[in-house]
């Protein structure tokens, strides 16, 4: 985290004002993450990483019934 500044350390010059405003939003973003902190996504710990957190769900997923037909053409059995 950076150190808060006070008014009077703040660079007043044009030059420096769009640094200034780059501070501004450095500031605002890292609120932001602040904020998120708390809604970040934790693993359970029976699923501790992310190649198992993609295996175990896809071993009980509901899959649909396929159903498979065979079709022989003529020309594959050599008939023309």
């Amino acid at each position: 985290m950076s150190t808060p500044r006070s008014k009077s350390s703040l660079p007043t010059t044009p030059q420096h004002a769009a640094s200034s405003s780059a501070v501004g939003a450095d500031a605002a973003v890292e609120a932001t993450i602040e904020a998120a902190k708390d809604m970040l996504y934790r693993a359970p710990l029976w699923l501790p990483n992310r190649h198992v957190q993609t295996i175990v769900p896809s071993l009980f997923a509901r899959r649909p019934a396929v159903s498979f037909r065979r079709v022989v053409s003529p020309r594959a059995l050599g008939h023309a």
